[in-house]
């Protein structure tokens, strides 16, 4: 990926984190020179009115139905559902995933990657955060006791992806992912053979599923073109998942390290935002540790 090549990320948002948005845009915008990146912003048509004072010349707001075949509706009278164009319930959290995965695919970049609205960026990024040695950088976290959904996971991208089930296997899920869309293309058309079906029906059918889990694995056990990936066991934002991880940062007994360039605060903490702004600054302190935030 040439240096002089914006990179491009993509946050699928929604109303309840619209302030969450705008607070990683400035932040974004803050750290980076705004023609190294491209910024591509997706959220329910019905919220896009709250994003569009967002749109700038690096930065584009388009909407779910836009990125999807037609027929997704959106349901008012129940909170996170909607409907596929065959009239089948689809989980608020499963649209986000499909959301994602349809977002990469029509990218023209050689790499994407993730930025979800609870993220803070505290330090300039580029694409050879994500990109070193012309490799996609790929999560691959040790699991521990407290990854209790990823075995659930793991077998159900096994079963999608018909691979031999892996006795052992890395977390894949984090922050601040990078993907290849001509990866993602080849894992979707490989689903959509599985299944005998359209990838987004097969997908939006489910309770539950993990895209970062069903990248990974395509990536590491499928994937045999051209298209590198390069394993990375360290995350690269701080992340502060559960109220644990809140504890954990006021005693200063959290892993930090050097490479992380941003911090996430996860929303459904149930923090309003001074308390989140309270946690972050606490957590800009931690990572000063290792590099100067501005």
């Amino acid at each position: 990926m040439p240096q002089n090549t914006p990179l491009h990320l993509i946050t699928v948002s929604y109303a309840p984190d619209a302030e969450r948005c705008f607070r990683l845009c400035e932040s974004i915008d803050r750290h980076n020179d705004p023609s190294s990146i491209q910024h591509l912003i997706v959220c329910p048509a019905r919220d896009e009115s709250l994003f569009s004072t967002l749109a700038a010349e690096h930065r584009t707001i388009t909407t779910y139905q836009k990125l999807l075949p037609n027929g997704y509706k959106q349901l008012p009278w129940l909170k996170g559902w909607w409907l596929d164009p065959g009239f089948f319930p689809i989980r608020g959290w499963m649209m986000q995933q499909i959301v994602k995965m349809a977002a990469a695919a029509q990218s023209d970049s050689e790499v994407v990657v993730f930025v979800d609205s609870d993220i803070v960026c505290c330090k300039p990024f580029n694409a050879t955060t994500f990109y070193p040695d012309q490799k996609i950088r790929l999560l691959t976290k040790t699991l521990t006791a407290e990854d209790k959904d990823h075995t659930l996971w793991q077998r159900l991208s096994e079963r999608l992806l018909w691979i031999t089930p892996q006795q052992k296997f890395p977390n894949y899920v984090g922050q601040l992912i990078s993907w290849s869309p001509e990866v993602i293309k080849a894992m979707l058309a490989r689903v959509e053979k599985n299944a005998d079906k359209p990838w987004y029906k097969t997908l939006g059918r489910l309770l539950t599923v993990s895209e970062y889990t069903l990248y990974g694995n395509f990536a590491e056990h499928v994937y045999s073109g051209d298209i590198q990936h390069q394993r990375e066991a360290h995350p690269i934002s701080l992340d502060l998942w559960l109220a644990e991880d809140l504890k954990r940062l006021k005693n200063h007994s959290l892993t930090v390290t050097p490479n992380m360039v941003a911090v996430l605060v996860q929303s459904n903490l149930g923090l309003s935002l001074e308390q989140e702004n309270v946690v972050l600054k606490h957590a800009f302190q931690a990572l000063q540790n290792y590099h100067q935030i501005d």
